[in-house]
């Protein structure tokens, strides 16, 4: 009789499997292990990117409330400068100091309209300006900037030259660029500012990093290259450690960066640098569209009077300060509070009529609305006149619409406040 074959061992057809089971454990935990490694990696890069967005909303909102209060502040040496020029005969050797301090005034408001532009999420395309009419606006400024010992000279394109970029921009990259001209190691004793419109093919385009070859507008800023001897010369009001020290390398470095930052966000691009000859080329693609918004000065307008009485309400006290003696000047009799409680109270014990309000949209305490509604209990026909440094945005999400209201944005002009009064109490 056949012996039957021996039964395999549990054990010899169960290890194979449980070893392999094991196996794809041990895999599967290498692979978690990885995931959770990777999600660990991921979550740090998100907390990272968190803390990074809310430092920048924090910044954002710091910058805002800077601007704010550099509106005040433009506000009240614009006005103050205005009043002195309405004072100062043409001809007085003093004129041209207090035309100086406007000017850079002016370049700050519209700095300060840039700063608060760039914390709004979602802002406004930049508008289409002439570069040709923005360096013209800006002579009075650079002349100022580089000082007396240099002469400033433009050679400009006989047509217009409208590109793509807010007026403060460009206005920015102007004067960083003379300024890094005028303080180059081996600088003359002339800048020249010239524009051309030039045709870009693709070879140089790719030289130059501009996006594509076509039409361009060439704004180019340089000098004649320094002498034998080489010079070094400060813009007036610097203050440095040493006689005629240059400007620290890292400082004129980091508004080069800024310069072609800003350059680089509209298509173009920069090229050169300071040294013996020191020049610089700004290609910004050349726009097709009607010229709108170029830097214009604003022409002094007849002076307009009145007799009617004007309560001003704002707490910064230069700025009602400012308002009260502009007013005066015009023949307005003018009360002042620094709120609503001083100015209910101002209405109250004055007799004869109130004919206008002004008054800061964001006030402390109540709102601006709520006391407007007080003063017009005993004065159903006041009017009034919101003015802010604050940007639209800011003002909405403080409940305030402008929209159907007479607004005077911060900063204004001597010759804004006193048109915008009259236009409103001269209506029927």
């Amino acid at each position: 009789m056949p012996s039957r074959p021996e039964p395999e061992p549990a054990d010899a057809a169960v290890g194979p499997r449980r070893d392999a089971a094991l196996e794809a454990a041990r895999d599967e935990v290498a692979r978690l292990r990885g995931e959770l490694v990777r999600a660990a990696a991921e979550r740090e890069r998100l907390r990272v990117a968190l803390a990074d967005a809310r430092g920048l909303e924090a910044a954002g909102r710091l910058a805002a409330g800077i601007a704010h209060d550099f509106n005040n502040i433009i506000t009240v040496i614009s006005g103050h400068s205005r009043l002195l020029l309405g004072r100062i005969p043409p001809g007085d050797p003093l004129r041209g100091s207090v035309e100086g301090i406007q000017l850079t005034v002016d370049w700050g408001a519209r700095l300060t309209r840039e700063l608060q532009t760039a914390c709004r999420p979602g802002h406004a395309p930049p508008a289409i300006v002439d570069v040709n009419e923005v360096v013209v606006g800006a002579g009075p400024m650079l002349r100022l900037l580089i000082g007396e010992d240099t002469r400033l000279s433009t050679r400009l394109d006989a047509a217009p030259c409208p590109v793509r970029i807010t007026v403060g921009r460009l206005e920015q990259v102007i004067t960083g660029l003379v300024a890094a001209v005028a303080e180059a190691p081996l600088a003359g004793d002339e800048i020249t500012i010239a524009t051309a419109h030039v045709d870009v093919d693709d070879a140089r385009a790719a030289a130059l990093g501009l996006p594509g070859s076509g039409r361009y507008v060439d704004l180019s800023i340089g000098d004649a290259g320094g002498g034998a001897e080489p010079t070094v010369r400060r813009a007036p009001g610097r203050h440095d450690t040493a006689p005629d020290a240059p400007r620290e390398p890292g400082a004129r470095a980091a508004g080069l960066a800024t310069v072609r930052n800003v350059i680089a966000g509209t298509g173009g691009a920069v090229t050169g640098g300071p040294g013996a000859g020191a020049a610089f080329e700004v290609f910004l693609p050349l726009h097709g569209a009607p010229i709108a918004g170029a830097a214009a000065s604003e022409d002094r307008p007849e002076m307009l009077e009145g007799t009617e009485t004007v309560l001003v309400i704002e707490d910064e006290r230069p700025v009602r300060e400012l308002i009260r003696d502009v007013l005066r000047l015009h023949g307005y009799t003018v009360l002042d509070a620094s709120d609503g409680a001083e100015a209910v109270e101002a209405a109250r014990r004055h007799a004869g009529p109130i004919h206008l309000v002004i008054l800061d949209a964001v006030t402390p305490g109540a709102s601006a609305t709520a006391i407007a509604a007080e003063l017009r209990a005993d004065r159903p026909h006041l009017r009034e006149l919101l003015v802010s440094g604050h940007p639209d945005e800011v003002l909405r999400e403080r409940g305030v619409v402008t929209a159907d209201r007479d607004f005077l944005p911060k900063p204004f002009t001597v010759d804004a406040l006193a048109r915008k009064v009259r236009e409103i109490l001269d209506r029927p």
